[in-house]
């Protein structure tokens, strides 16, 4: 009995230094977070670049939808969401940003009304410096 009671105590003691190694490591490995423009800054930069801004019709009756992802793009120029909370990866399928590798980017596709019927654009902005890389009115966009 006191054999099993040894072993077990230096099994778990061996697994828990284990993983507080494993975890100073992922501590001194991890890369520097970027320093990131905020995601309502870079709505705003997408808003005037549209020109948005120009019809306060959609603004007074909200129908504005606007969707902003954060993506970080690969070596490979496959895009992966970002969260925005911790800049961490998260496993999703995105799509090619060919001639952007290792940028961060905001995404915007911004959909409304304005004087002439319907209205829609997409902005790429580089997340850290908030250049406009490409916008395009929604009919116009590249195949990917």
């Amino acid at each position: 009995m006191k054999d099993i009671v040894r072993l077990l105590t230096i099994s778990l003691f061996s697994l828990g230094a284990l993983v507080g190694a494993l975890y100073a490591y992922q501590q001194a490995t991890k890369p520097l977070a970027p320093d990131l423009v905020a995601k309502e800054e870079a709505i705003q930069i997408a808003l005037n670049a549209g020109e948005w801004d120009k019809w306060d019709v959609q603004k007074s009756t909200g129908e504005i939808q606007i969707e902003a992802d954060l993506v970080h793009v690969q070596p490979n120029g496959f895009s992966l969401k970002v969260d925005e909370k911790t800049l961490q990866d998260i496993p999703s399928v995105g799509g090619r940003f060919d001639g952007y590798e290792n940028l961060y980017l905001w995404d915007i596709d911004i959909f409304g009304p304005d004087i002439y019927g319907n209205k829609g654009t997409n902005t790429l902005i580089d997340a850290e410096t908030g250049d406009i890389l490409s916008q395009y009115p929604e009919s116009d966009l590249p195949n990917a």
